[in-house]
């Protein structure tokens, strides 16, 4: 991220980062991923590196349904055994359509490292895209 790295050049007020899920770390690394499922199944949009959490400020869902039937399609994240941690969205239809889902995170929501940011669709007729944006910084 930029800013001024020299603490010795500071002046007044110094600069506000490493704010834990507010703002990002001097050393932070943005990220910005995106990944779709279309059918029945579940997607992996990221996985977090060893040694570092993953911030998520902001995603975007987009979903579609192609015929009249219940259908879900969720965005989460999983932890190293697989098991959901935190819902980040759900789109559910009983009838054919679209849905588009922006949402902001304030604090962050955060992710381990190993864990996975994913995306499902749970019929045959669902498809899915997720879009986000955050950073990663060292754990």
């Amino acid at each position: 991220m930029g800013g001024e790295h020299d603490q010795q050049r500071w002046r007044g007020i110094q600069p506000v980062h490493g704010i834990r899920g507010l703002w990002p770390a001097i050393d932070s690394e943005r990220v910005n991923a995106t990944a779709a499922q279309s059918g029945a199944g579940t997607t992996i949009v990221y996985t977090v590196p060893a040694n570092k959490i993953l911030f998520i400020a902001s995603m975007f869902m987009v979903s579609r349904n192609a015929i009249v039937q219940q259908c879900g399609m969720h965005a989460f994240i999983r932890n190293v055994a697989d098991a959901e941690v935190a819902r980040l969205c759900s789109n559910y239809f009983e009838t054919a359509g679209q849905q588009t889902s922006p949402m902001q995170y304030f604090p962050a929501q955060e992710a381990a490292a190993g864990f996975d940011v994913c995306v499902l669709g749970d019929k045959a007729s669902s498809a899915v895209r997720l879009i986000f944006g955050g950073w990663l910084e060292d754990a």
